[in-house]
Parts: structure tokens; C-alpha cells; sequence
């Protein structure tokens, strides 16, 4: 089984939002996770993409919960043989601005030549890291919402693994990698715990189970989009 996989973040004020759909569709990923999807952007790629791919979020009635879920949509090709779909709310508020705005998961269950693959796209609560990368204290409510998000998250994982499904995770973390030691609420420690290799680049990682074989692991600059952040890609097969 070969799958290419993305995480993408989308960045709320892109100028060019369909023009970056068509751009990295190029690229041929089978699914990507898109974080920052609000501003207009996840309409926009399921507009631009409706022909070949389906892109889908959450829509939770309550308004807090939704704008998380509209945050972190997921687009893939029609193709795909999906067997559930569904966004679930990771943190609740911590705050009236956008750093603590309610974070998610949207969460895409496929098979794929047989071997089942449960795909997580998130993004977390941003500024939960002082100096030297060091985590700030609980008691910020912006912290205490981010680790229970990595608790969620590990529920989600772990809950994959008891059904033999092979489980990758993408995503803008907005937690920097530190040689400062591994915190247990980072998101290298969740790697960690549920036995994940990983690759990033500043906040954003792709992390996969042990028995996908990765390559062509491919960075996107900001040059080369209208995003803020780079995008990344990679191969997995197994």
C-alpha cells in the first residue's frame, strides 16, 4: 500500500486560496489535513476541488465548537475508499482570541489495499511555550487547554491502534521541537507514547505508525504559496 500524505496550513487570510488548492494537487497527495480553514478557506477548496476530490469538517451546532472544526478540514480523492468521517472538538475556549479559540480533530477512516488507516488533521492552541522552548505553567488557561488536547489526541491514537488500523497524524501543533527535553504534553511526547516516528518543520508535523516505510519527504516554502507556514508532504508505504 502507497499513500501520500500533507499537511497543509492554509493561513485565515490567504489571497489565494483556490490558485493554492489547484497548486497542491500537483503534488498528487491522496489526503491532506488543512489547518486554518475559517476565513473562507475550506469553501474555497471544496469548491475549487469538488470535481476530483471531497473535502470535509465538522459542523457541530454549537458555535464555539464549530469554528474548530471548520479549522481543520480534510480533503481527499473521490477515489478513496472512506469508511467514516468525523470531527470532534479536542479543547474547549480559553480565550476571546484567536490563540484560544475551541481547537479540534477532523478524523478520516479509510481502507486502502486492504489495510485500514485512520487519518487525524489538527491545530493547536498557539504561545504555550516560553524561553528555550520551555512549556509555560498549566495554570494559563491557553496551557491547560493544550494539554488536554494531547490527551484527546492520544485517546483518538490509541483508540485506532486497538482496531489494527495504521495511524497518521498532521498537523500545526505550534509547538516547537527543543533540545530542552521532551515535555509529556508536547506533541513529541504523544509521539512518543503511541510509538510514532514523525517529521517537521518548526510547528507543523506529519507523524505515522512504526510499520509505514517513509519517503520523499518534500517541504513546500511560503515562497511558493499564500501561506505563513510551510506545507509538507510524504510517502508512506506498508
Amino acid at each position: 500500500m502507497n499513500l501520500r500524505v500533507a499537511s497543509a496550513n492554509w493561513y485565515y487570510a490567504n489571497k489565494q486560496p483556490v490558485r493554492d488548492a489547484h497548486f497542491l494537487v500537483n503534488f498528487d497527495p491522496d489526503i491532506v489535513g488543512v489547518q486554518e480553514g475559517h476565513g473562507g478557506n475550506a469553501q474555497d477548496i471544496k469548491n475549487a476541488l469538488k470535481g476530483t476530490h471531497e473535502t470535509f469538517w465538522g459542523k457541530p451546532a454549537d458555535k464555539a465548537k464549530a469554528y474548530g472544526a471548520l479549522d481543520v478540514p480534510v480533503f481527499y480523492k473521490k477515489r478513496l475508499k472512506v469508511i467514516r468521517r468525523w470531527s470532534r472538538q479536542v479543547s474547549k475556549r480559553a480565550s476571546v482570541k484567536d490563540l484560544g479559540m475551541p481547537r479540534a480533530a477532523t478524523i478520516v477512516r479509510f481502507e486502502k489495499d486492504g489495510v485500514n488507516v485512520t487519518f487525524v488533521n489538527t491545530h493547536l492552541n498557539a504561545a504555550v511555550q516560553g524561553s528555550a522552548g520551555k512549556p509555560l505553567t498549566a495554570k494559563i488557561k491557553r496551557v491547560f487547554e493544550f494539554i488536554q488536547s494531547i490527551i484527546v489526541l492520544e485517546a483518538i491514537i490509541r483508540r485506532a491502534q486497538r482496531r489494527g488500523d495504521l495511524v497518521v497524524v498532521v498537523g500545526d501543533m505550534n509547538f516547537r521541537k527543543t533540545n530542552a527535553g521532551v515535555w509529556k504534553f508536547s506533541p513529541i511526547g504523544l509521539f512518543n507514547r503511541t510509538k510514532l516516528n514523525y517529521r517537521e518543520v518548526g510547528l507543523d508535523y506529519i507523524a505515522f505508525s512504526k510499520r509505514f516505510k517513509a519517503s520523499n519527504f518534500k517541504v513546500i516554502p511560503t515562497s511558493q504559496t499564500g501561506s505563513d507556514h510551510p506545507w509538507l508532504l510524504l510517502d508512506l508505504s506498508a
